[in-house]
């Protein structure tokens, strides 16, 4: 208020309509900027114009655990906060960090799309991933999952998910890692994963 108050005085010279728009403006852009936080609950909705291959960190929603002893029934209640970055910073840390998306599938044909953690240096990254029936698998990855217990087959961790027509799934992201580092997450259609880890191992020399 009294930010408010001095802003008025400050105007003091305008007219009192002028001033009265000038309050309403400054309203307005308040809360567009505020609009990404409020909206955070709405999914992604894919479409047939959807990129192929879509960077996806700033669509995550992300909560720090800092006991590292909360069970997933617990994470799902908790508030996740909106990311905002392109990156994803893991400190060097003991804590526990979930990231959560929700998709739609906008179109009339069913869809399947490849999440991937940009990151080879993660000691543990798990995928939660909801079935049909809405219950959750995890599948395990990250530097501390012996390989043969590994779903994925390239040196960053990745799942897939599959969307009926219509259908909307919520996935979850846990990422657990004492070697601090930075990360962030890419949506692929399943060729489009291919053609990346193809022109990977070109730049690579293989």
């Amino acid at each position: 208020m009294k930010l408010l108050n001095r802003f008025l005085n400050t105007k003091a010279g305008l007219s009192k309509k002028t001033r009265r728009n000038t309050v309403w403006c400054g309203f307005l852009s308040m809360a567009f900027w505020a609009c990404p936080l409020l909206v955070f609950g709405q999914s992604l909705l894919l479409t047939p114009k959807t990129p192929t291959q879509l960077g996806l960190t700033t669509q995550f929603g992300i909560y720090e655990d800092k006991t590292s002893r909360l069970s997933f029934d617990a994470v799902k209640k908790v508030t996740f906060t909106q990311s905002n970055r392109k990156a994803i910073y893991i400190p060097f840390s003991t804590h526990t960090f979930w990231y959560k998306v929700t998709l739609k599938n906008g179109t009339s044909d069913e869809q399947t799309r490849v999440l991937k953690w940009n990151s080879t240096l993660t000691e543990q990254v798990d995928f939660y991933v909801p079935d049909q029936t809405n219950s959750y698998k995890i599948e395990k990855g990250g530097t501390f999952i012996p390989s043969n217990q590994l779903v994925y087959t390239a040196e960053e961790p990745y799942t897939s998910v599959k969307l009926a027509p219509q259908e909307e799934k919520i996935l979850f992201v846990r990422i657990q890692s004492q070697r601090a580092h930075y990360g962030s997450m890419t949506l692929y259609t399943a060729a489009s994963l291919v053609t990346s880890q193809l022109r990977e191992f070109k730049h690579m020399g293989f």
